[in-house]
């Protein structure tokens, strides 16, 4: 069951007399359900934050081996000119 059709309804019998029983047990059923979508949403961001992460990462990754391959190009084009 979902969240908001038992708060919507919940809200109904707030205005009558007669539903705290029913008020009661909608409580009891929401709870889980919102411990659960709390949960959701705290995976939601921290998959969010460890993708953020993981592009750092692939992009500082990048930059390292790009820098390497630099360092031996210009290695071998000094070795290359002292040879000459």
């Amino acid at each position: 069951m979902q969240i908001e059709p038992l708060v919507e309804e919940r809200r109904r019998l707030y205005k009558s007399a007669d539903g705290k029983e029913r008020i009661a047990l909608i409580n009891a059923q929401l709870k889980p359900l919102r411990k659960e979508l709390a949960l959701c949403k705290a995976i939601e961001q921290h998959a969010a934050y460890i993708w953020k992460k993981l592009l750092r990462q692939i992009a500082y990754e990048k930059a390292q081996r790009e820098d390497q391959q630099r360092s031996r190009l210009e290695r071998d084009s000094i070795n290359k000119n002292r040879s000459i």
